[in-house]
Order: structure tokens, then sequence, then C-alpha cells
């Protein structure tokens, strides 16, 4: 039971903090997904896989009532992460994405955006203009920062 819970009781921590980020609770929720479904293959018993089964379904019912859009939104606005998570899947193409960012624009904005907004978000998904190599190196030394303190 305790192999069962810890998935949970260690995400919760970070879900809780006060400096969780959306782009922290998407990665959340693929941990909990990938730790579940290991578990259900290592399972052992019928009742144990009907257990964690019962979790895997909890969890996707909770993320299908989610506004996915704006956490996936959150992911890639992460200069960490960009589009690299969702590289292998095809609505992931740079118009994908601008298309993803156009709709919620109008989720909380009565107006559409400007075309500058569209060469904005092309050029981030791209790393030109001012998402190029300067702001690359930012990103790189802040990722090697932020490891130098974990440890």
């Amino acid at each position: 039971m305790v192999v069962h819970l810890q998935p949970l009781s260690l995400v919760i921590n970070f879900a809780q903090a006060a400096h969780c980020r959306l782009d922290e609770i998407l990665i959340i929720f693929g941990f909990l997904i990938s730790k579940y479904l290991d578990l259900h293959e290592k399972a052992t018993s019928a009742e144990e896989k009907t257990m964690i089964q019962a979790i895997i379904d909890s969890l996707e019912k909770h993320w299908s009532k989610c506004d996915q859009d704006v956490f996936l939104a959150g992911i890639i606005l992460n200069p960490l992460y960009r589009i690299k998570p969702f590289a292998r899947l095809r609505k992931f193409t740079n118009a994908g994405v601008i298309s993803l960012f156009v709709k919620l624009w109008g989720r909380f904005y009565p107006n559409t955006p400007h075309e500058l907004f569209r060469k904005e978000v092309l050029e981030y998904l791209e790393g030109r203009g001012d998402y190029g190599e300067d702001f690359m190196n930012w990103v790189d030394f802040v990722r090697s920062s932020a490891e130098g303190e974990a440890c």
C-alpha cells in the first residue's frame, strides 16, 4: 500500500507550493501516470491491478476535466522545454502552437491578437529574434545554475 501512495505524497508537496507553476502541474500529471502505469505492469494480483487502475482512471478523469490548453501552453512557454515534450505529436507544429496561443488569447481578451503576436510566437518557437542565441545562452545559464543549487 505504501508503494501505491508514495507517488501521490511526493507530488502533493510540489503541487501545494506557493510557487508551483502550470508547467510543473502538467509534469506532475505525466509523472503520476507514468509511475502508476509502471506499478500496474508490476502488480502481482488482480486486486492490486484493480486498485492501481482506479488511480489511473481518476488521474485521467481529472486531466480530461482540466483546461488542457492552458497547461500545454505553460510547458511551451517554459524555455527549458518549449515543444520538446510534444515533438512526436503532429498537432504541435509551429502552426498548431500558434493556433493554440491565438485560441487562448481569445479566452483572455475580447479582440484577436495582432499579427505581431503570431510573429513573436513563431520567433520564440524557432529561436530567432529576441529568442536567439543570447536568449538560449541565458536559458542554459539558468538551467546550470538551478542544477548546481539542486546538488
